[in-house]
């Protein structure tokens, strides 16, 4: 890896505005809007040492060179961050924002399952109704999200009276 010693060179703009910056890796003077900005840290918000150019070959340099070290620390950042993975795939399918998805009620709106949740949406509007568990969702796809074939399952289920009532506990609201 290619490191450099050089003096930080940063350009300021009146109102003392980093507007382009050298990079320390590759020694080019580049506009701000190539540099990442520190997301933690003392440095927060500030530009990071090395152009957006460099810091994805460190990282692809770095992957290549420690695939399963890079693949177990990705699998354990996913399972330490459920929640930002949810969302992330929320937005991306639905367009869903935070405070939408964060409003939803985890719980399943058909049987108050707690576990293994899923978005649930209109496929004709593209609407989000809420939240199913993972059975739900897949019955209500199984039934093609039709009202009225779910109302004939109901039906065709309690038209077997003497069945149900020895083969079903009640469901309780």
């Amino acid at each position: 890896m290619k490191k450099c010693k050089t003096k930080l060179v940063t350009f300021r703009d009146e109102e003392g505005n980093v507007t382009s910056k050298k990079c320390s890796r590759c020694n080019q003077i580049k506009n701000a809007s190539e540099f990442y900005a520190e997301k933690s840290g003392k440095y927060k918000g500030k530009l990071t040492a090395c152009c957006k150019q460099c810091t994805a070959e460190k990282s692809y340099m770095y992957y290549h060179a420690n695939k399963e070290k890079a693949k177990i620390s990705h699998r354990n950042w996913v399972l330490k961050n459920k929640d930002k993975v949810a969302f992330t795939k929320a937005k991306s399918s639905y367009g869903i924002q935070k405070d939408e998805y964060d409003s939803l009620i985890r719980v399943c709106q058909i049987c108050g399952n707690t576990t293994n949740l899923r978005i649930d949406h209109s496929h004709q509007s593209g609407r989000i109704r809420g939240m199913l568990c993972d059975g739900c969702n897949k019955g209500l796809g199984f039934f093609k999200d039709n009202p009225t074939l779910l109302l004939r399952a109901s039906d065709y289920i309690l038209g077997v009276a003497d069945i149900f009532a020895k083969t079903y506990e009640p469901v309780e609201e």
